[in-house]
């Protein structure tokens, strides 16, 4: 497919997260994609952003989509093909004549009690909404993220910070590379602001001070010149609120 458009930086978040956990991965076929884009009503499309993450891998995606997050292919295909008729049962629990419009397209149902869609109708990277029973129809549905490439970076860290007690020192310790040459994704903010010690830990699944300084004794560093190493970025003390903070910065020059 070449490069993504809208899931790009959420593909850099999701390597370095398989090179942490492992997994498989098994995209879509583009006649995959194309069969699915072909059972929505005209004249809807699916969004870019979604057939970019199709393409790149939705047909095993790891393990990060699972449980109640679990949303496939396959899982897709069975909901239209039944006219989500799961997803109409929860609503006519309170409306009994409420349906699902052509317009929406489900990502996921759990437990017979709530699920996650976006609408066709808001470009090729929309919102995320959230329905939960007992909260009204769909016009009560809350709006959980700004866009489908928001969603996904944050189920990737959800299942980060979840499984970090599997990653171990050792595994800490040799990630140590090159300066600089560490595969991580920054946001604007931080690249303008710096970034904390603490989230700069969260990049490279480092869930506690104590793990951070195993792992930087490991080679042979103290804590902020591990981080260097990893990140490639500068440590420099700022003044936040009147008082001293390390925050990393990009190198200069």
């Amino acid at each position: 497919m070449g490069k993504f458009k809208y899931i790009q930086e959420v593909i850099v978040e999701f390597e370095i997260l398989l090179a942490e956990f492992g997994g498989e991965v098994i995209a879509c076929t583009e006649k995959e994609v194309k069969a699915l884009e072909r059972m929505l009503t005209p004249p809807y499309h699916l969004p870019g952003a979604y057939k970019e993450f199709l393409l790149y891998g939705d047909n095993k995606i790891a393990k990060i989509f699972d449980s109640q997050f679990f949303f496939s292919y396959d899982l897709a295909v069975w909901m239209l093909e039944h006219e989500h008729r799961d997803i109409v049962r929860m609503l006519r629990r309170r409306d009994p004549n409420a349906k699902i419009y052509p317009d929406i397209f489900i990502l996921n149902e759990h437990l017979g009690s709530n699920f996650i869609y976006f609408r066709l109708t808001e470009g090729d990277d929309p919102p995320v909404y959230f329905w939960e029973e007992g909260e009204g129809g769909l016009e009560d549905s809350s709006q959980e993220f700004d866009s489908f490439s928001d969603f996904l970076r944050s189920k990737i860290r959800t299942y980060r910070i979840e499984n970090r007690s599997s990653v171990t020192d050792e595994m800490l310790a040799a990630k140590q590379q090159p300066r600089g040459q560490q595969l991580w994704n920054p946001t604007r903010q931080e690249q303008a602001e710096g970034i904390e010690i603490y989230d700069l830990m969260y990049y490279f699944g480092i869930g506690t001070f104590d793990r951070l300084e195993k792992a930087a004794i490991l080679s042979g560093l103290n804590s902020e010149q591990y981080l260097e190493e990893l990140s490639g970025w500068q440590s420099r003390t700022v003044i936040e609120e009147g008082e001293p903070e390390i925050r990393f910065f990009p190198p200069t020059g």
